[in-house]
């Protein structure tokens, strides 16, 4: 199994960007990152929380921006 160093790279930059071009703040109300360097890995389980978690939000305007990259 290689590792993804250039995925994790282009998450980190993916997240900068919407903080500093779309004012959201990288915490854990507005934003879910799911790394293999940060707590919460991207099992299964924890990609399904996380749309759930986008579904039963209580913020008047959602914006949703999902990215996804695949190693295979």
């Amino acid at each position: 199994r290689s590792p993804l160093r250039g995925c994790i790279n282009d998450v980190k930059a993916m997240s900068g960007f919407l903080v500093s071009y779309f004012g959201f703040h990288n915490n854990p109300q507005q934003m879910m990152i799911l790394t293999d360097e940060t707590p919460q890995k991207p099992t299964k389980e924890n990609i399904l929380n996380g749309f759930r978690w986008l579904i039963q939000g209580e913020c008047a305007i959602l914006v949703i921006y999902i990215y996804i990259y695949i190693y295979i």
